[in-house]
């Protein structure tokens, strides 16, 4: 895998260098970094198209965690009060979560990080990078299906969502983009842009790595197969990896504090 010389991560609009780890978090959406006003690298589902938000489960993060700002994450409705997300979004002393369905704020009454995630300085990424925000009222949506199932395999079709940054800087258009599992080890799967397919970036971070099901009843399925975590290219070019946190590897976590998803 490429190993970069820093981690960069943007987090209330500051680019900071880190020189611990190789990997670029997505926090603040597609790939794991925060949102950094001014500071456009791209920053969305890259070479992707535009989805309509409108009751869609997957849904626009707003993280306060007392800055000058707020971070930017994406995450998806696994039921109709719970949201799943990237851990790294939580970072810092997290104020409160704004939850963004339909256009207006829904605010998470807590949330839970898995109690193993951390950042592994062996390998340069997060391990077991996924939380669960959890909102006080249940929300008119549909929420999508749970993959911890052995399904996300070399080769799989992803298809990926995140409210990434646009080149225009806007960050309320949610966006979907298509690519191939490359490789899948240690809790983890990955996607290799090159040019021809889509790839993640700011703004995306714990946005859904979605894959097909097998048919039920003569209708084609989909369900989460992993969370985006983190990226290899700051700007998010040819060449970046994106790693998803593999469901299947925090199966455990999930069923325990999302009981009511639906898993396969």
């Amino acid at each position: 895998m490429t190993q970069l010389s820093t981690w960069w991560a943007k987090w209330q609009g500051v680019i900071i260098s880190l020189t611990i780890t190789s990997f670029v978090a997505y926090a603040n959406g597609v790939a794991a970094q925060s949102y950094s006003p001014g500071y456009l690298p791209g920053g969305k589902v890259i070479n992707g198209e535009r989805v309509s938000p409108r009751g869609s489960a997957v849904t626009q993060l707003r993280v306060d965690d007392g800055g000058a700002g707020e971070v930017l994450c994406t995450g998806t409705f696994i039921t109709t009060d719970t949201v799943l997300t990237a851990a790294h979004c939580l970072e810092g002393r997290v104020r409160r979560v704004a939850v963004i369905f339909n256009g207006k704020r829904y605010y998470a009454a807590r949330y839970r990080k898995h109690p193993s995630y951390y950042s592994n300085d062996s390998t340069g990424l997060l391990d077991r990078d996924v939380a669960l925000l959890f909102l006080p009222r249940k929300l008119p949506v549909v929420p999508e299906r749970v993959v911890v199932s052995d399904l996300a395999r070399v080769n799989t079709l992803v298809e990926f969502y995140g409210y990434g940054q646009d080149e225009r800087g806007r960050t309320t258009l949610l966006r979907s983009g298509r690519n191939s599992i490359r490789e899948e080890f240690q809790g983890h799967f990955a996607t290799l842009y090159t040019g021809a397919e889509s790839t993640t970036c700011d703004g995306d971070s714990g946005g859904p790595g979605f894959i097909q099901l097998p048919a039920s009843g003569g209708r084609a399925l989909r369900g989460i197969a992993g969370v985006i975590s983190t990226g290899t290219e700051q700007f998010c070019g040819v060449g970046d990896t994106t790693y998803f946190v593999n469901l299947r590897s925090v199966s455990s976590f999930l069923r325990r504090y999302a009981p009511k998803a639906k898993f396969r």
